[in-house]
């Protein structure tokens, strides 16, 4: 998530490096805009996680999920044992009978008996063997019925799940993952990395990917003040940002899926005290549920503002909270978060936090810069908006540091130029 305060959209405003394919891009520092009466937009914190940020710090904390699980409940331990008094007079055992065993064995059962009592010189004082014990009974043709209906339902399973891992495979939607399920969003105890070996934040074979290629996406013009707008929108740029970025990811050896999007009219309960003055939430990424949601209620906030209805804008910032599926996907979100619970300074923690948002940032840049037809012009409109000159945030980096993220991933050759975890510290700040 990033802390921006918008700045008033200005298309001729400061240009920046050039995107992959594009011409040399002068330098990127900020200049201040010469519309000095236009409305400043209040803060906006982009929580790539659903953390929202502490009033009055704009601190990405740990924070419940947008359903929090009730109190603990306590469940009842079993009764104690009854006790009950012997009857007075209990009646005597009756005589022992003769013991025999069935001794099981893979081909049958072989009966075995006591030995017999000893000959007392007359015939017939042997004493008799009991009855051999009667074959088993013939199966209930219920419990007959009630295993093949297991067997069946068994079966129907299996090919179900292979059903649904086919679709999977093939690029089907997703629509829960395989993860454990937290109960806080974002950050917790619980971690699910993208395979059994350790995950280094700092050197990892994402890293060596080469930037992804053109891929052609018109991204149409929508509503984005409805429900309705966003839905029809992020069913045109999911699919594009899929294929953007989940083909490098298999090349890893990586099975990525895909996030599905969540469209909210309403606020969530944990949400509602945010302040403009403070920045106001407009999307977040959970990672246990591979879902990207935008909350509808605060971008409208936003669109009063000149420049604001603008498709890009609204693109970088589906293709912010999209970085962070790919750290989920890739390991590298669990692994930081795992360095934040660890980490022994409030410093310390902050840094991690805003590595893990500049990285985000710079997949935006990569994005933006990887549509089709998108040349620095529309890297530098975007970052203008959302980045330059909007203030800066302890948990979502510099105004500069957003900038100079934005742009590295819009001009990658590989990604690592979005590695923050290597960077050095003042441009982390």
């Amino acid at each position: 998530m990033w802390a921006s305060p918008l700045s008033t959209p200005d298309d001729e405003g400061p240009p920046v490096e050039t995107p992959r394919g594009g011409a040399a891009a002068p330098d990127p520092t900020p200049q201040a805009s010469s519309q000095d009466d236009t409305p400043i937009p209040p803060s906006v914190t982009q929580h790539s996680s659903p953390v929202p940020p502490l009033p009055g710090t704009g601190a990405a904390e740990p924070r419940a999920d947008a359903s929090p699980l009730p109190a603990s409940w306590t469940p009842a331990g079993p009764p104690p044992p009854s006790f009950r008094p012997l009857p007075p007079n209990p009646p005597e055992a009756p005589p022992p009978s003769p013991q025999y065993r069935q001794e099981l064995t893979a081909a049958h059962v072989t009966p075995q008996f006591s030995a017999p009592a000893a000959f007392d010189g007359a015939f017939g004082a042997w004493e008799q063997h009991p009855p051999l014990a009667p074959p088993p009974r013939q199966g209930d043709v219920r419990l007959w019925l009630a295993a093949m209906g297991t067997a069946f339902v068994a079966a129907l399973c299996l090919v179900l799940c292979a059903v649904m891992t086919a679709a999977t495979l093939r690029g089907g939607t997703v629509h829960a993952s395989g993860k454990p399920h937290r109960d806080v969003r974002y950050a917790d105890s619980w971690f699910h990395t993208a395979g059994a070996i350790p995950v280094d934040v700092a050197d990892h074979p994402f890293y060596a990917l080469p930037a992804p290629g053109a891929v052609a996406c018109e991204i149409p013009e929508f509503n984005a003040a409805t429900v309705a707008g966003w839905e029809e929108f992020t069913e045109v740029i999911g699919p594009c940002l899929n294929a953007m970025w989940l083909s490098p990811l298999e090349e890893l050896g990586l099975r990525p899926q895909e996030p599905h999007y969540v469209i909210l009219d309403e606020i969530p309960a944990e949400l509602r005290d945010e302040s403009e003055e403070e920045g106001v939430t407009l999307a977040y990424y959970l990672e246990h549920e591979l879902s990207i949601t935008i909350l509808v209620p605060n971008v409208r906030k936003l669109l009063r503002y000149p420049g604001m209805d603008d498709k890009r804008i609204w693109f970088a910032l589906v293709a912010h909270e999209y970085g962070h599926h790919l750290q989920g996907e890739t390991g590298l979100l669990d692994a930081a978060y795992t360095l934040q619970l660890d980490a022994k300074s409030t410093r310390q923690e902050l840094q991690l936090g805003r590595q893990i948002e500049l990285q985000a940032e710079c997949l935006a840049g990569t994005g933006v810069a990887a549509i089709a037809g998108h040349d620095h012009a529309d890297v530098a409109f975007v970052n203008r908006n959302f980045n330059e000159g909007t203030g800066d945030s302890d948990t979502h980096g510099s105004a500069d540091n957003r900038v100079h993220w934005f742009n590295a991933g819009a001009t990658a050759e590989t990604m690592a130029a979005c590695n923050t975890f290597a960077a050095e510290d003042r441009l982390v700040r």
